[in-house]
């Protein structure tokens, strides 16, 4: 009787298991560790260099600025204003006590195509400021110099002249004028009490208004 060998019987595959390449999995954990860090580097030098340009365009730029300069100034007898963004200096007498001060740039009056130079000079509204509260809640405007070409202060006058009411209020009083420039200077009219000390000096510090 011949016998048939039964064939070999293989079983079926489900499914494949493969060990787990550790070596495959920290590598790919590092890398992306690197690269988040590399990122964040980045990230922080864009932010650390755009930092330093807008402060550097807020002090030289001549287009208006939404944050112009301000510095602290310590309470000294007759402080000087002395910046080398403007063309002119000012004596601050000790009796308005400590005060801080803005440069920059803001649209013509006639025009927007134009740019005007100002300084406004601030008195402290409270003793100490408050972190929390804003700059014009801290700080209260003394007086503003406004610098315009001949061409636009004659403009000025002429709408003022004719009723124009922003113009005259815009304008403000005439203090000096040199090689196609005219200075002038708004304050005031009511002045707040917390500073009215300081008010009172105003005239003072417009009598030393002295070009470089």
């Amino acid at each position: 009787m011949n016998t048939k060998s039964a064939p070999d019987k293989k079983p079926l595959v489900k499914g494949i298991y493969k060990k787990p390449d550790l070596r495959f999995n920290i590598s790919l954990v590092f890398l992306i560790a690197m690269l988040s860090i590399s990122a964040y580097l980045l990230l922080f030098s864009l932010t650390e260099n755009g930092k330093a340009f807008r402060d550097k365009v807020d002090q030289t730029s001549k287009i208006a600025s939404a944050n112009p300069v301000a510095e602290n100034v310590p309470f000294e007898k007759n402080t000087a204003l002395d910046d080398p963004a403007l063309d002119f200096k000012l004596a601050i007498p000790f009796q308005t006590g400590q005060w801080m001060y803005r440069i920059g740039f803001v649209k013509g009056l006639t025009d927007d195509s134009l740019t005007n130079q100002f300084v406004k000079i601030y008195a402290p509204a409270k003793a100490t400021a408050d972190k929390s509260a804003s700059f014009d809640e801290n700080f209260k405007e003394l007086l503003a110099i406004r610098k315009f070409s001949t061409e636009e202060w004659e403009d000025l006058e002429k709408g003022c002249g004719k009723g124009n009411i922003l113009y005259c209020e815009g304008a403000g009083t005439k203090i000096d004028e040199k090689d196609g420039s005219v200075w002038a200077y708004t304050k005031q009219e009511n002045c707040p009490g917390e500073i009215k000390t300081s008010c009172a000096n105003v005239e003072k510090i417009i009598g030393s208004f002295h070009l470089k």
